[in-house]
């Protein structure tokens, strides 16, 4: 119904009232931008204390949630390659940021659920 509205250009309710699509979407790509280099930080200092304080015996082993959280820093790196770099716009661009936005929720919430606390 939303995309049907916006099509005709006949926005009723709150629509009005929201930002454009545009600015939505440089929006997103500002806060991907802000936050990738972020989530490095925050991966690779988590990365640093854990082999500090782990067990010799599990050092080598990678956590559940550092390798999601690869994951979903090469998927915000990939976005940022396909905005800045190809000029994808539109629909394929907010896939790809929703399927990011999703391997956030899965690292932060998912993986304790599945994996249970960590091992360290």
């Amino acid at each position: 119904i939303q995309e049907r509205q916006l099509k005709s250009k006949h926005l009723a309710g709150v629509f009005h009232r929201l930002p454009s699509l545009d600015q939505l979407d440089q929006l997103g790509l500002k806060l991907i931008a802000w936050a990738t280099p972020l989530l490095v930080l925050g991966w690779f200092s988590g990365w640093m204390w854990t082999r500090e304080i782990a067990d010799p015996l599990t050092n080598g082993r990678w956590h559940p949630k550092a390798v999601w959280m690869l994951l979903t820093i090469a998927l915000y790196v990939l976005y940022l390659g396909l905005r800045r770099g190809l000029g994808w716009r539109g629909r394929s661009a907010v896939y790809v940021f929703l399927a990011g936005f999703f391997l956030t929720l899965v690292t932060y919430v998912g993986v304790n659920i599945f994996e249970g606390k960590h091992y360290f």
